[in-house]
């Protein structure tokens, strides 16, 4: 009960704009799905399905891992979480399981439209839409988590999050080869899939340890040493 407590109260300091945002835009994307055959968006097939979650998925990622100390950033207080009882790295993954569980529910629910609305799918079928999508997804998230961390700004990991998607629709993987986020729907060089995968799994967890470190003794020093 206690540690739903303090879920329920990362919650609230995460209520902002962006999360307003980010919410807006899922609604969006699941009423994309439900009308594709209406709008005419591609053919009823599952690398179509794969290429709207991958495309549509990510900036939700983006906005709600960028968005996670929002309140302490906008308000200048990132130093009083440091005044909190529970440890900075507790915070952190309190905040991170939040973005998690938000992104996880907006995936399952754009399957769900998918598989209603696009084709029929099955256990196979989910498994190998989310070997395509999620690990460019956490990448794209622990991006955005470090970067805003670092400006101690929302603004800057969604710039950066944002930032690095766009140029990777443009330069189609020109500059990043096997760590081109869209290896998954537009196939570039001979890396496999269970490759590339990794590849960016093994990216996010380095990002994520690093925004762990920054947090927990970068920001902290910080915090005592504002000069």
């Amino acid at each position: 009960m206690v540690y739903m407590r303090k879920i329920v109260y990362s919650c609230k300091l995460m209520l902002s704009g962006y999360l307003y945002g980010a919410l807006l835009y899922g609604i969006g994307l699941l009423l994309l799905l439900a009308n594709t055959k209406e709008l005419g968006i591609g053919e009823a097939e599952l690398h179509t399905l794969c290429s709207i979650l991958l495309l549509g998925m990510a900036p939700f990622s983006i906005l709600i891992f960028s968005n996670l100390f929002s309140e302490e950033m906008e308000e200048r207080a990132l130093g009083l979480i440091f005044t909190y009882r529970q440890k900075a790295v507790t915070l952190l993954i309190e905040r991170v399981v939040v973005a998690a569980l938000l992104t996880v529910l907006l995936y399952g629910l754009c399957l769900v439209t998918a598989h209603y609305r696009i084709l029929k799918l099955n256990s196979t079928d989910v498994w190998e839409i989310s070997k395509m999508i999620l690990p460019a997804n956490l990448y794209l998230a622990s991006l955005a988590l470090f970067f805003s961390l670092i400006g101690r700004n929302v603004l800057v990991g969604l710039g950066v999050g944002m930032g690095y998607f766009i140029l990777e629709m443009m330069t189609m993987g020109q500059w990043t080869g096997p760590m081109f986020l869209f290896q998954s729907i537009w196939p570039k060089g001979v890396i496999s899939l269970e490759e590339h995968s990794l590849y960016l799994l093994f990216a996010s967890v380095v990002s994520m340890v690093f925004s762990i470190l920054i947090f927990t003794y970068g920001k902290h020093r910080l915090a005592h040493n504002p000069s």
